[in-house]
Formats: structure tokens, C-alpha cells, sequence
């Protein structure tokens, strides 16, 4: 794990943040991985020096993982995008997420996880001590969501809090406390949910996209704006998972949907595909999961009036991989949130 709070990164008054993601992600290893099992390497950088490429690189290098074991790479700090890639923004200088995945994919492990929580856009860049939580309850055996995952799979599991041009927040803080990124609460939250059955990383990935973007949305209504990108708005927070053990080629239907043109003035869905995204769609208002209605009319996708299934089609292909659908099934506007496939 590897977490940056040092002076050059400038986090001020947001820096619990960060201690509260490396807290989160500590004791989710403890309390689904038996400890005689669980080896981790903590890269804290609290000061300039020891917010360099080196330090995490030399990190990686102490692992010596067999050829059956899992290497999990967790990153909280700044992040930038430029030509080369997406690269961890450190005082000592940049390090690219590619150049971390080599070196943890050279481990020669069954699985190599990297899991990052900083922003990925392009931009220009008070030390906080560790919070002090009750000791985790540490299983005996691994507890099923963690075998599943971080266990079973081979392969590499490649994913950042945000999409590429976007930034990562932070929940705002409450009277009692600072509340951490969103994307690592929303991560911990569904494993601390689900942590006595398998999932695959679809699944997991899919419900924890969704409520990324469902409490930016409620925490930022009007989106955050960037001086520093010409103050551009940003209106939503999209994970994104570059690659994992079963994820769906990107071909074919992205959502499931099938419409036609109706003397309504907008398509009709005459058509969800069995085991689609749109199976599984998120209601905003119900503030729970729900099949998209066979019948419903598609009055927008993402904010922009949808009126013939051509426009239907243009629109489902541009969209980002969460599609904000808004429909009429007979009894008014509903908004429904729908991770597509790809």
C-alpha cells in the first residue's frame, strides 16, 4: 500500500483523507485474510523524500510471492495523465502506472491486483497521523468475497477510481470526521457487505461503478469546477477498470436494450436481452436495483433528449460506461443509472 500525505502534495486540510483510505484498505486485508497469510509492504510518505518512485519501487522489489499467491497493489495519493499514460504524481517525480504493473506483473504471481484511487486528468499538482480504529476481527480462514476475487482468479486485475481526463474526490467531510475517497468507501463497503460469499470482479466492479457515481452525484449536485483546466465542470466520477479476470469483450450490445420508433416521439424498448446490464439497472428515487422495463419509453440518455431509436443507438455508443437513462414505464420521469458492458 502505498500512500502519499507528504508537504509537496499540498492535500492541507484534506490529507485525513488519505489516512482514512489507508486505514479502510488495511483492514480489509486483515479482516478477510487469515494473518499468517497476509504479508504487506506500507509505503506511508509523510515527508518529500520519501515521496519518490524509489520508495514504491523498492516496496515492490522486497515481495517474493510464489507462483500461487496474489500480489495486491493499493495507491492513494495525486495522479496525472500526459502522453505517456496515466503516472502517480510523487515530489520525486512521476511514476507511470504501466511501469508499476510491469514490475509487479515480473512477481510471476498467479493474480497481480492494482487498485489506485487518484485522479487521471491533466493538470497542474500538514501531515496527518494514523487514526487510531479498534483492532479488526482477523478470520481464521479467508472469507469467501476475498477468496473469489484476490485468490482464484489468474491473470491482472488493472483499475483506477477514475476515468482518463477525470479527477478523484473525496466524500466531504462531516461534523465528526473526514469520510475518505469516495470510490475506496464505496469498495469498502460492498466487501464489508458481501464478504461471506464469492463474486466475480464483474459484479463487483459493476456495483461498486455505480455507487462511485451515485454519491458524486449526491455529494457534488452541480458537479466541481477546475481553475486549473479552464474551469472545466466535472459532472461524474466513472471507475475505470482497463482490465480483469472475465471481462466482457468489447463488442456487441452495450446494454441490452432493444427499441423501436413510436408515434409517441420517442423509441419504445420492445426488447431487454436475458442476462444484460440493463437487467441490473440502479433507480435513482428507489435508491435500489431494478430490471429496465420491457414497454418504458427512452426519453434521454444521459441528459440529452433521445426521439428516434437512431438516436438511441448514436447516443448508447458514445456513452461513458455509466449510462444515466431517463424513461417513462406509465407513471412519469424515472432515472435509472446502467453499467454497460464495456
Amino acid at each position: 500500500m502505498a500512500i502519499d500525505v507528504s508537504p509537496s502534495a499540498r492535500w492541507g486540510q484534506f490529507a485525513p483523507n488519505l489516512d482514512k483510505d489507508y486505514t479502510r484498505i488495511d483492514y480489509l486485508l486483515m479482516e478477510n485474510v487469515p494473518f499468517d497469510d497476509l504479508v504487506t509492504v506500507p509505503v506511508y510518505m509523510p515527508t518529500d523524500d520519501l515521496s519518490h518512485p524509489d520508495e514504491i519501487v523498492k516496496a515492490i522489489e522486497e515481495l517474493q510471492p510464489a507462483a500461487d499467491d496474489t500480489v495486491f497493489f493499493y495507491y492513494s495519493g495525486h495522479g496525472g495523465l500526459d502522453d505517456r499514460g496515466a503516472y502517480f504524481d510523487l515530489a520525486g517525480g512521476d511514476l507511470y502506472r504501466e511501469e508499476v504493473l510491469g514490475l509487479l506483473k515480473a512477481k510471476g504471481a498467479r493474480l497481480v491486483v492494482m487498485i489506485t484511487d487518484c485522479c487521471a486528468a491533466r493538470n497542474d499538482r500538514e501531515i496527518q497521523t494514523q487514526p487510531r480504529n479498534p483492532a479488526p476481527d482477523v478470520p481464521e480462514t479467508c472469507t469467501p468475497i476475498f477468496k473469489s476475487l484476490f485468490l482464484e482468479p489468474r491473470g491482472v486485475v488493472d483499475v483506477n477510481s477514475c476515468a482518463p481526463s477525470e479527477s478523484a474526490f473525496f466524500l466531504p467531510r462531516t461534523e465528526d470526521d473526514y469520510q475518505g475517497s469516495i470510490f475506496t468507501t464505496m469498495l469498502d463497503k460492498w466487501m464489508r457487505k458481501n464478504r461471506n460469499r464469492p463474486a466475480s470482479w464483474d459484479e463487483m466492479l459493476s456495483d461498486v461503478a455505480l455507487q462511485t457515481h451515485v454519491a458524486f452525484r449526491e455529494n457534488y449536485p452541480k458537479g466541481v469546477a477546475f481553475s486549473a483546466k479552464g474551469n472545466v465542470v466535472q459532472h461524474q466520477q466513472n471507475v475505470y477498470a482497463k482490465d480483469y479476470p472475465g471481462k466482457p469483450i468489447e463488442k456487441g450490445p452495450r446494454a441490452g436494450i432493444a427499441v423501436r420508433d413510436d408515434v409517441s416521439g420517442t423509441p419504445r424498448i420492445v426488447e431487454i436481452v436475458a442476462g444484460s446490464p440493463a437487467e441490473k439497472a440502479y433507480d435513482l428515487a428507489a435508491s435500489r436495483y431494478l430490471p429496465v422495463p420491457n414497454g418504458a419509453r427512452i426519453l434521454k440518455i444521459n441528459g440529452l433528449a433521445i426521439r428516434t431509436s437512431e438516436e438511441f443507438t448514436a447516443a448508447m455508443q458514445e456513452s461513458p460506461q455509466i449510462l444515466r437513462l431517463t424513461i417513462d414505464a406509465g407513471r412519469g420521469a424515472r432515472e435509472l443509472l446502467v453499467r454497460l458492458r464495456y
